[in-house]
């Protein structure tokens, strides 16, 4: 629409991040327990925060980096390939929620399989 292409996408990203960022940090200062000044670093909780965050930070970016992998490995094979590997993911989840209606709709019908 404006024509700044990636440019535009990290701005629009930024962007967000901000505003979200300012409504969350309004919403916690409304709240009666919680005061600006009031806020201190905690050394324990510091702890605690990066014992649990860390390791879900790095599993997190393995599975990104597993899939930016394989995805340069399915890219290798052509147009064909990259389209039936973005549509394949789509195919379980129609299984799953035609069945769920089938099923639905035998308990419903009180036929019993």
């Amino acid at each position: 629409v404006l024509g700044i292409d990636v440019a535009g996408v990290a701005l629009a990203t930024v962007l967000s991040q901000c505003l979200s960022c300012f409504l969350t940090v309004r919403c916690l200062l409304r709240g009666e327990d919680m005061r600006l000044r009031s806020l201190r670093f905690s050394k324990k909780r510091f702890r605690d925060i990066v014992r649990i965050g860390l390791p879900a930070g790095i599993q997190g970016s393995m599975y990104s980096i597993s899939n930016f992998v394989i995805q340069g490995a399915v890219n290798s094979f052509g147009a064909a390939v990259i389209t039936g590997s973005g549509s394949s993911p789509d195919l379980p989840s129609m299984k799953s929620v035609l069945s769920g209606t089938a099923e639905s709709l035998n308990i419903s019908a009180r036929i019993w399989s």
